[in-house]
């Protein structure tokens, strides 16, 4: 929950930043959410070292004509991960492990996405007073690019019950490294 947040600031996550975010060292940081996303960028995040367990439980809710789309991890240019591990858990109503308007870059490290939350809206029966449309539908994915994925080394381990494990609207490149992507409901992987 926010107290006395200055009405110019925005309150998107436990773990906001309005720039970058960078992860290194050998320490360990724990996030939990709940209402909102986890760990949010309006720029990039960056894991280099380091161990990063975020949990989220959350639900899809509509404000107005919005609809919320929370994440462990949400970034509006890329995220990128050369090392360290990642350990993202969403048992939450539309949301997803990790969620990009940009790209994704896999160079090292360990990354565990587990999704166990429903679809909501058009696939997950519908938007509580109704009115709205099927396209404001929110899809739980396990990892979701709306540019293009690269992955060219470290472990990827994605588990998605409700819909795709690993989707990129864009192109995905898989040249090193280990996945794997499974989904109880859809594309494993989908690009």
């Amino acid at each position: 929950s926010y107290t006395d947040t200055p009405s110019t600031e925005d309150e998107k996550a436990a773990l906001f930043s309005e720039g970058q975010l960078v992860f290194s060292g050998t320490g360990s940081l724990a996030v939990a959410a709940s209402g909102k996303s986890g760990n949010v960028s309006d720029d990039y995040l960056h894991f280099m070292e380091g161990t990063v367990t975020v949990n989220t439980t959350t639900s899809a809710t509509v404000s107005g004509s919005e609809t919320l789309k929370p994440a462990c991890l949400k970034a509006n240019d890329y995220i990128k991960v050369t090392g360290g591990t990642l350990n993202l858990s969403s048992s939450g109503t539309g949301a997803k492990g990790i969620s990009c308007d940009g790209y994704g870059i896999f160079r090292g490290g360990i990354v565990n996405v587990t999704v166990t939350g429903s679809n909501y809206g058009s696939s997950g029966g519908g938007f509580p007073g109704g009115g709205q449309s099927s396209s404001d539908g929110v899809s739980a994915k396990g990892m979701k690019f709306d540019g293009n994925l690269s992955i060219t080394g470290g472990s990827l381990v994605v588990k998605a019950t409700a819909h795709e494990g690993i989707e990129s609207k864009g192109a995905i490149t898989i040249s090193g490294g280990e996945v794997y992507s499974y989904s109880q409901s859809d594309d494993a992987i989908n690009s």
